[in-house]
Parts: C-alpha cells; sequence; structure tokens
C-alpha cells in the first residue's frame, strides 16, 4: 500500500487498486469483494487519526499495489493489517499540518488604521487590499486562526471600541515547519 498527496484535495473515500510489478496482474478482478471493503474500513480508520497530532488526514490517496490473504483469514485482521500499513505509509511520508486561515474584513477610521495594520503584522497575516470609503477603511486580510485568539479585545482597544470586523474560514494552508515544530511541541511536549 501507499499513501500519496491527492491534488484536488478533500477526503479519501475508498482504496484505489493499483497493482505493482510483483502483484497479480489481475489484482482488480481477483480481490473478493468482502477483502476490499475489510481494506477500505481499515483506510478509513488509519486515516481518522494521523501521525502527527492525532488529527484526521486529509488530501491524501491510498492505493493498494499487492494483497495476499491466507485461508482462514479474518475480515477483522485484514481491516487491521489494511490500518497498519497505512500507518507505516503515513509515518514515512513525512506528513505536514494544515492550519486553518481565515478571511477578514476589517472597517476602522483612517485615525487608527495604523495601529490596525501593526497588529495584523504580528497575527502573520497577508494583508490583501485595503479600501478607503470617506473616513472609514476597509481592510481584507487573511490570517491564521491561531493568531486571531483575542483579536476582538485587541481590535476594540487599539480602535477605542470604533473598529468592526468580520471573520470567516478561508481555507487550509500549510504550516512552515518552524510553526509545526512548536505546535507539536506545545500539544505533545515532545520536541522534534
Amino acid at each position: 500500500m501507499s499513501v500519496e498527496p491527492k491534488p484536488d484535495g478533500g477526503q479519501p473515500k475508498y482504496v484505489i487498486i493499483e497493482p505493482n510489478e510483483n502483484a497479480d496482474p489481475g489484482l482488480a478482478n481477483s480481490i473478493r469483494r468482502y477483502q476490499l471493503k475489510a481494506v477500505n474500513a481499515g483506510m478509513v480508520s488509519s486515516l481518522a487519526r494521523g501521525p502527527l497530532l492525532g488529527c484526521q488526514v486529509t488530501d491524501v490517496v491510498v492505493k493498494l499495489h499487492n494483497i495476499t490473504v491466507g485461508p482462514g483469514t479474518s475480515v477483522t485482521m485484514i481491516t487491521a493489517c489494511a490500518n497498519r500499513c497505512i500507518q507505516e505509509a503515513m509515518k514515512n511520508a513525512n506528513p505536514i499540518l494544515l492550519e486553518p486561515t481565515m478571511n477578514l474584513e476589517i472597517e476602522t477610521d483612517d485615525t487608527r488604521l495604523g495601529a490596525v495594520l501593526s497588529d495584523l503584522s504580528h497575527r502573520r497575516s497577508d494583508i490583501l487590499d485595503i479600501h478607503a470609503q470617506s473616513d472609514k477603511r476597509s481592510v481584507h486580510a487573511l490570517a491564521p486562526l491561531a493568531e486571531l485568539v483575542n483579536f476582538s479585545t485587541v481590535l476594540r482597544t487599539i480602535t477605542s471600541g470604533t473598529a468592526t470586523f468580520n471573520m470567516e474560514l478561508a481555507h487550509y494552508k500549510i504550516m512552515n515547519q518552524n510553526e509545526q515544530r512548536k505546535v507539536i511541541q506545545k500539544l505533545t511536549g515532545i520536541t522534534t
């Protein structure tokens, strides 16, 4: 079995059968329906708990290259074996963490724009656009959700309560290695 990045993202729903050079060329026809169902159950179970923090694994495709099932092997054993194979493949695949990135729209008056932009820069934000509307400024930015803890309170403080903001999920973004190490250490206590 192998686990590979899935270019279009999303959660895998089933295992793709892709025989390798050592496998029976008729693997797709020779595998029994109950065996494939057991392999799929093992995949679902394995991807529900990823190797880094136990979070759900997404944006991957799982390929079955070969399978040998001895006589009398139970469905439970096939499921457990598939689960174990995928866990091992994921550990060797150099997994990465994705972090939720939020789309922010902040409205503030012109005199407090500098303070708002300064605060956003400390939060690993990307400023996308700033629009002028009479004496108001509308700032569009992207920021990691983890950096927006207490943002509402800080925004109220630096603008004396005159600013407003809206926030919604934009996408999930690959964490850089340094941030990933910090998160793993914080949540597990293990230094990587």
